[in-house]
């Protein structure tokens, strides 16, 4: 997506917004700075693409511009919940904003026209990208069995966030449900009813329960790198087996470096392995083996690789 600036200011405006600016420093930084910048169309889609916050700062006139925000949905669609109520009801930007990636701990959905929570194509889209989502969708929604398997097969479900406990209770009871629950995380599989979990050939046992369902690592990596998005803490009940597999824990820590804190000891005190597990994120290192976190050939590999990387926490 291409800008052009009307002029040198809006350029120079530009060059100094950083990723990490918050509002306080925005604030100063525009504090001399021309009121018409803030009606920019270009300069403010630029500026969204640095720093989500200089939202706060746009002009009135552009909150109701709709060219504005199907652009501006496209780059954060939090965006929407600064939109005019005019905007808020436009069903193309609702559907734009809802079916980009999840952010943060919010959706969309949770600012639009009331009439869009009971629209079933709009729903799945917010589900899908965000399982929280599904907290807003209207109650005969919540009670449609395609919005309860999008919401669990979403592509961003917080950890430990129950999607089971706001779809439709006869829903749970459903066999295609209870699969995608089961794929889901341990906090929805909890859900399932235990004659259907025998049914099924689940049990008590999370990990046994993908086990029987030929849901091993090595096979099934999308299934296992979305569980693992969702929260590396799924690993505190792993089976021993897993967590002593060097491929598994390698690639668990290519999705999150706090999976190396649920590896078992021999690996963490492994200092080949470590020096390939820095590589990827240097943090790791702070759950190798306390002689491996000494040695001066990993301490230099995990150097070299923390500039980029960020800690995560938990």
């Amino acid at each position: 997506m291409g800008y052009e600036f009307r002029d040198e200011v809006a350029e120079i405006y530009y060059n100094y917004i950083t990723w990490n600016e918050i509002v306080d420093d925005l604030k100063i930084l525009f504090e001399d700075a021309p009121k018409e910048l803030f009606a920019d169309r270009e300069f403010m889609l630029a500026a969204l693409t640095k720093t989500f916050n200089v939202i706060h700062f746009a002009a009135d006139e552009l909150l109701c511009d709709r060219e504005f925000f199907k652009r501006a949905v496209e780059i954060n669609p939090d965006a929407l919940e600064f939109a005019s109520k005019e905007i808020r009801a436009d069903r193309e930007i609702v559907l734009a904003a809802v079916s980009v990636y999840g952010y943060g701990s919010k959706t969309p959905l949770k600012y639009v026209a009331k009439e869009f929570c009971d629209d079933k194509e709009i729903v799945m889209a917010a589900v899908y990208q965000f399982s929280k989502a599904i907290v807003y969708a209207s109650d005969r929604l919540k009670g449609d069995k395609d919005v309860a398997i999008s919401a669990l097969y979403s592509d961003f479900q917080p950890f430990g966030f129950p999607v089971m406990q706001y779809i439709s209770h006869e829903l749970h009871s459903d066999e295609d449900v209870a699969i995608a629950a089961s794929y889901s995380s341990k906090c929805n599989y909890t859900f399932i009813p235990p004659d259907l979990r025998e049914e099924i050939g689940a049990d008590n046992d999370y990990f046994a329960f993908l086990g029987k369902r030929g849901i091993f690592w090595s096979d099934w990596e999308s299934i296992w790198e979305n569980m693992l998005k969702k929260g590396v803490r799924i690993l505190e009940n792993a089976p021993s087996e897993l967590l002593s597999d060097r491929d598994f824990i390698y690639f668990a820590i290519a999705i999150d470096y706090y999976s190396l804190k649920y590896a078992t000891d021999e690996i963490k005190a492994d200092k080949e392995f470590i020096i390939e597990a820095v590589k990827i994120n240097g943090y790791a290192l702070t759950f190798a083996s306390p002689e491996v976190q000494a040695d001066p050939e990993v301490q230099a590999a995990a150097n070299y690789t923390h500039i980029i990387s960020s800690p995560v926490e938990y």
